[in-house]
């Protein structure tokens, strides 16, 4: 059933992205990603770069994969973009979740407020006070780890990459154009 429902989900993303003119094509970790004890032993990564090289533009999503330990388990998205990042020139990620983006505390909590524009330090130090809760239903991490992959992809390449956290239901043109204005969060290396 988490099959179907993230395979869902990502059609519905990339249909969504189709229709605003995004190149957008699903691929699923299911069947080419293992894992040892939840650690990467195995990826697609090729595949990814091809689909990049043919001028498309890839839609990952965490999935179940096989461990070689555990049997099967869940593989975070996070985890995907960050080996995927380790190894090829990212310079644009975008996590797309259930709020707006990152908030100082909990998206709940009436005086929450979206932050803009994260800075993160050579350090890992960040520029803004952020306080997270994991759902209980979020079995990979929720915000907590979107914000530590996001440090780590900004750090690792330099600057080079610029990680974009918004809504599912955000306008895709707004994620695209640098003309319009993106409502979300931006996280950025502090140079």
């Amino acid at each position: 059933m988490t099959r179907v429902s993230v395979t869902k989900l990502n059609n519905i993303i990339v249909n969504r992205l189709c229709q605003n003119g995004v190149n957008a094509v699903g691929i699923p970790a299911f069947g080419c990603w293992k894992t040892d004890n939840r650690k990467v032993i195995q990826h697609n990564i090729e595949i990814v770069n091809d689909v990049l090289a043919n001028g498309f533009v890839p839609v990952l999503h965490g999935d179940c994969v096989f461990d070689t330990t555990s049997g099967c388990i869940i593989l975070s998205g996070d985890t995907i973009i960050k080996t995927i990042s380790k190894q090829n020139d990212v310079r644009n990620v975008i996590f797309f979740t259930d709020v707006d983006g990152i908030y100082d505390k909990s998206p709940q909590d009436k005086d929450a407020k979206l932050i803009s524009d994260i800075a993160v330090e050579e350090n890992r130090s960040i520029s803004e006070d952020i306080s997270t809760k994991r759902s209980n239903i979020d079995v990979t991490g929720g915000m907590e780890l979107k914000i530590d992959t996001a440090k780590d992809i900004v750090i690792d390449s330099q600057g080079r990459s610029t990680v974009f956290v918004c809504n599912v239901l955000s306008d895709p043109s707004t994620i695209f154009n640098t003309d319009s204005v993106f409502n979300g969060t931006i996280i950025r290396f502090k140079k």
